[in-house]
């Protein structure tokens, strides 16, 4: 375990992603009106956005048991990412000017910018782990699968979590509200191709909220 790497990381939210968040499937397009307040808004949401993590990679035997992980892993990178509140206090003026759409918008932009920096977070996460001869799995939040949301107690005592700007509220919930915890664990494994993560590793092909194939899928286009 070595020191956390803490600071800035770029939120750069797609609008697809965003109209995801308005409850739009893949193949949809906005509405006039929503689509001429969320290119209104996406500039006057740039300055609110303030993209900030907090990651280490730790060994397995210095990780609490109670975290599930495949026998093969050696390695875990965890990381805390946020957006601050900027974007969620705009959302609360425009819905107590009456000015409901703009707040939806808004906050449908903080939650595609927290995960844009998740995103960028892991990428780095990956690229480390890959320099390093290692194979990098999927994005896991505590919450998800086998892991109970319990471990969210686990992430901040293990990460310099206020540097960040990011506290954990008793009920295990995060403030600010548009922040992500996850876990990227790390293996040997020569001769394996890369482990697929985010939407091509997904087997819920008619989820409304994939943006892309799964690896499946992709290879089922690819048959003669």
């Amino acid at each position: 375990m070595g020191n956390a790497r803490v600071g800035s990381y770029p939120a750069a939210w797609r609008d697809r992603l965003v109209l995801r968040f308005l409850g739009y499937q893949r193949d949809d397009q906005p509405d006039p009106r929503t689509a001429a307040r969320l290119a209104a808004l996406r500039e006057t949401a740039g300055p609110l956005i303030q993209g900030r993590a907090a990651w280490l990679t730790f060994t397995r035997e210095e990780l609490p048991e109670d975290i599930p992980l495949s026998p093969r892993t050696e390695r875990v990178s965890l990381a805390l990412c946020t957006v601050g509140e900027g974007g969620a206090e705009a959302s609360t003026r425009a819905r107590a000017r009456g000015e409901a759409l703009d707040g939806v918008i808004l906050d449908a932009i903080g939650s595609a910018a927290v995960e844009a920096v998740a995103d960028a977070v892991e990428q780095v996460i990956r690229r480390v782990a890959g320099d390093a001869g290692y194979l990098p799995g999927r994005r896991v939040s505590p919450g998800y699968g086998k892991w109970p949301v319990a471990g969210q107690r686990d992430m901040f005592s293990l990460l310099p979590a206020a540097e960040a700007g990011i506290e954990l509220l008793p009920s295990l919930m995060m403030k600010p509200q548009k922040s992500i915890s996850f876990l990227v664990a790390w293996r040997r494994d020569p001769g394996q191709e890369e482990v697929a993560h985010g939407c091509r590793a997904c087997s819920q092909s008619h989820c409304r909220s994939r943006e892309e194939p799964s690896r499946d899928e992709n290879a089922r286009e690819e048959k003669p």
